[in-house]
């Protein structure tokens, strides 16, 4: 390691030119007692000023425009997270001030401020059953939630080759054998068939080299048994693990494809069963199995979208941390696959413009170098690959958009809606049929040629400052129930929109998902779609509760977030402790399944993603 030592800046003065320490001196007397310091340039681009540091005070009660470290958000959270009773005590006290200091200057303009709080009339959706293996689950009244003791997976996957890396410090050789031990018997007790036998003896790596250990393990693999690993499990240790964590995925994602799956030392060295059977939920559902459905899913009750074949899309647009105003947004599109069935999603991930809020790379058209028509983008390559999976195409599409201010809506709705016909049509679904003979033109609507699918555009909001207390049908922390929805008094006049509280809020008060249906072109009753949106919520793979959101949106940042952790660690674009090997250029069009990456339409302007194995393209490894 080496430092390149600037020389210190120099400037213009009477006639001479003069350092910024003897500049200092001259002017007010005062000797620089750092110079090696960095200056602070300020000024205009022809007249710069150079301050050091030394000689700077930074004024409190500014805002920071920089990510929290992470002992800073715990402790944000730790004030933030006020239960229901306190945060509402809280907020009519700061309204009795309001109209104590404001009722005089209000009075003037004719302008009252209720006392108390709007009333709500509130309907509460019923919870969906969840079909397991041999039986039906009935989440409870008010919790949102159910456990997987006694429940076997609807299919369960098979792990073969699997091997194990221990990064932590805080366990030993014992508490790690007694873990992996443990692991093929809570399988068996969920319908996961796992070898009994690590492919590999275990591994303990505890000086950072991540890539090496993982490529080390899996090449030992390969000589023993010909064959890559199926499954590797990273134990990491408690703080300081993104670095390993962002490590693992890109070897096991970029190079190797193979599925990983890491968890804490601490809940290794416990061992509890609920843990576990979480891990298992993750493991199985990356490795192809099937953990859960909803019982109208299995019986095709779920309204308008049970009848034809119909796809559910979530989309959101991942923006980097802030302060970094380098880096790319990344927008990330999941799709179901498994019609009639709604819990297993295909990913795409794109990079696009810093912080551009619109994604656009869901449909594209281009020339290829024989004057012809190309077209691609991920939309596109999703409802193709349903496509060809089921032998037609989708009928109806159910499009969940997240992150979207109400400013953003139409731009939003007039640019992803229009891309989603195009790409219909230039897979000849639509009316204007494309020259392309090709095999993408066999899934031409069999029925109805020429129309394309119907469909209903949602937004979903979080970032509001809307909160519901109850008057009765509390939980034990006094938040509402799950499934309680709002659809009138503080909703739009004339829009469709409705707050739906679908989770159960563990800690601090629960805060609604605001949802607009911007186009419903498949005539949803407003019942219909505040019932399935309730229902979906319940069938998110990761663990056994309700979700806040539909899980198609969450899949969508969770496949964004792993995006990111492939441009480098810390979800940064320039990574840290070494260099970042593998970013490539992304793939080009064509039909690819699963969630992969490609460049966006701004190569050069825009850092490409790294293209994605082609072993775990299919899988959901990104949950």
């Amino acid at each position: 390691m080496h430092m390149v030592i600037k020389p210190e800046p120099r400037f213009e003065m009477d006639g001479e030119s003069i350092s910024v320490t003897d500049y200092f001196h001259r002017t007010y007397n005062y000797m620089i007692m750092f110079p090696g310091l960095p200056a602070i340039e300020s000024g205009t681009k022809e007249k710069k000023r150079y301050l050091p540091m030394e000689v700077c005070k930074i004024l409190s009660g500014q805002s920071l425009a920089k990510s929290m470290s992470e002992q800073q958000k715990k402790a944000l959270l730790g004030v933030t997270c006020v239960p229901p009773e306190e945060r509402k005590r809280t907020t009519v006290e700061i309204l009795t001030q309001l109209r104590q200091h404001s009722g005089p200057i209000a009075d003037e303009f004719g302008v009252r401020i209720n006392s108390l709080m709007t009333e709500i009339p509130a309907r509460i959706l019923p919870s969906p059953s969840i079909q397991y293996f041999s039986n039906i689950v009935k989440p409870e009244p008010g919790k949102g939630s159910w456990n997987m003791q006694n429940r076997m997976m609807i299919r369960g996957c098979r792990i073969e080759r699997w091997g194990l890396i221990n990064f932590s410090q805080a366990l030993n050789d014992r508490d790690v054998e007694a873990f992996f031990k443990r692991l093929p018997s809570e399988c068996e007790k969920y319908g996961l068939k796992m070898n009994p036998m690590l492919a590999v003896a275990p591994l303990t790596e505890l000086r950072y080299n991540v890539e090496e250990a993982i490529k080390y393990l899996n090449d030992q693999c390969i000589s023993k048994h010909g064959k890559d690993l199926d499954l590797i499990i990273c134990i990491m240790p408690p703080t300081n693990n993104k670095f390993i964590y962002a490590a693992v995925k890109r070897v096991c994602d970029i190079e190797l494809g193979v599925v990983s799956q890491c968890c804490l030392s601490g809940h290794v060295k416990e061992r509890k069963a609920d843990y576990i059977a979480n891990l298992l939920l993750k493991v199985n559902v990356k490795m192809g199995g099937y953990n859960a459905q909803l019982v109208d899913e299995k019986n095709r009750r779920l309204p308008l979208i049970s009848e034809v074949p119909s796809i559910i899309i979530g989309l959101d647009v991942s923006h980097p941390r802030v302060g970094d105003d380098q880096s790319p947004s990344i927008s990330a599109v999941a799709a179901s696959m498994d019609w009639p069935y709604f819990s297993k999603y295909e990913a795409i991930v794109s990079t696009q413009r810093h912080r551009e809020e619109i994604s656009t790379e869901l449909f594209w058209e281009r020339e290829d170098e024989n004057g012809g028509k190309k077209s691609g983008g991920m939309i596109r390559d999703l409802l193709l690959s349903f496509a060809e999976k089921h032998g037609a195409p989708a009928e109806r599409i159910v499009y969940y958009r997240d992150g979207v201010s109400e400013g953003e809506f139409e731009a939003v709705l007039n640019s992803e809606l229009e891309a989603v016909k195009k790409a219909c049509e230039s897979l000849g679904w639509g009316s204007r049929l494309h020259n392309d003979q090709s095999n993408e033109a066999l899934y031409k609507r069999p029925r109805g040629a020429g129309q394309l699918p119907k469909i209903t555009f949602i937004v979903v909001q979080k970032r509001h400052h809307t909160r519901l207390f109850p008057k009765q049908h509390r939980t034990r922390n006094g938040n509402v129930y799950p499934g309680t929805i709002i659809d009138n008094v503080i909703c739009h006049p004339t829009h469709f929109d409705f707050y739906l509280c679908s989770h159960f809020g563990i800690k601090g008060t629960s805060r609604p998902a605001h949802y607009h249906v911007l186009r419903d072109e498949n005539g949803f009753t407003v019942d219909q779609i505040q019932q399935l949106t309730n229902d979906l919520c319940f069938t998110y793979v990761r663990c056994t509760r309700a979700l806040s959101i539909v899980p198609p949106c969450y899949y969508a940042h969770l496949a964004a977030s792993r995006a990111r952790v492939w441009l480098g660690a810390e979800g940064s674009d320039q990574g840290s402790h070494r260099d970042n090997k593998s970013i490539v250029g992304g793939s080009g069009g064509g039909s690819i399944r699963g969630m992969h990456s490609r460049a966006g339409d701004v190569a050069g302007l825009v850092r490409p993603l790294p293209p994605l194995h082609e072993r775990i393209r299919k899988s959901m490894f990104y949950i």
